[in-house]
C-alpha cells in the first residue's frame, strides 16, 4: 500500500510539474481549441455526479464511477483503498447532510486522463460522529471503456 501511495504522489507531482514543463504559466488555462473544453465540461458533470451519489448514499453509482484500483488519500494522510471507501458509504452510520462542490478546475492529460481540482464543503455523521468539511481536493480520472472513473483522490483540509 505504501508503494501505490508514494506511485500516486509521484504521479500528482509530475502533473502539476507538467504545467511549466510543457511551457504552461502557472493559473493560465490551456489554449487547446476543440473537443477538450466538451471533455472538461463532461469531466465537471461527472464530478457533480460523484458529489450527488455521495449526498443520495448511491453505493452503486458511487463503486461504478471507481477504477478498480483506486485509492483515497485522506486530508491525514491515511491512504484507503476502494473497499474501505464502498465500507464508508454503504455502512448505515454513514449520513451525509449536505455537500457543496464549488471551484471545479479540468486539467486533461490527453483524450483519456484528466485532473479535476475542486473544494467541496460538506456536514453528516460516521460512526456516531459529526463531521464537518472542507476540503480542498485533486481526483485523477481515466476514461475505461468508454465511461470516466475516479483513479486517485486526495483531500487537503482547508483552514478556518
Amino acid at each position: 500500500m505504501g508503494r501505490l501511495v508514494a506511485g500516486a504522489t509521484l504521479m500528482l507531482v509530475l502533473i502539476a510539474g507538467g504545467t511549466w514543463i510543457n511551457g504552461q504559466e502557472p493559473g493560465k488555462k490551456d489554449k487547446q481549441p476543440g473537443k477538450e473544453s466538451g471533455v472538461a465540461t463532461e469531466l465537471e458533470q461527472f464530478v457533480q455526479r460523484w458529489n450527488r451519489a455521495w449526498l443520495e448514499k448511491d453505493a452503486t453509482s458511487v463503486e461504478r464511477m471507481m477504477a478498480e484500483d483506486y485509492v483515497y488519500v485522506a486530508p491525514t494522510g491515511q491512504a484507503y483503498d476502494r473497499a474501505a471507501i464502498l465500507g464508508v458509504i454503504r455502512s448505515p452510520s454513514y449520513r451525509l447532510n449536505h455537500c457543496t462542490l464549488t471551484n471545479v478546475a479540468v486539467r486533461m492529460l490527453g483524450d483519456n486522463a484528466a485532473v479535476v481540482r475542486d473544494r467541496i464543503r460538506g456536514e453528516g455523521e460516521f460512526e456516531g460522529t459529526r463531521f464537518k468539511d472542507d476540503h480542498s481536493c485533486i481526483r485523477v480520472c481515466a476514461r475505461v471503456k468508454g465511461e470516466w472513473q475516479i483513479v486517485v483522490e486526495q483531500c487537503t483540509a482547508n483552514k478556518p
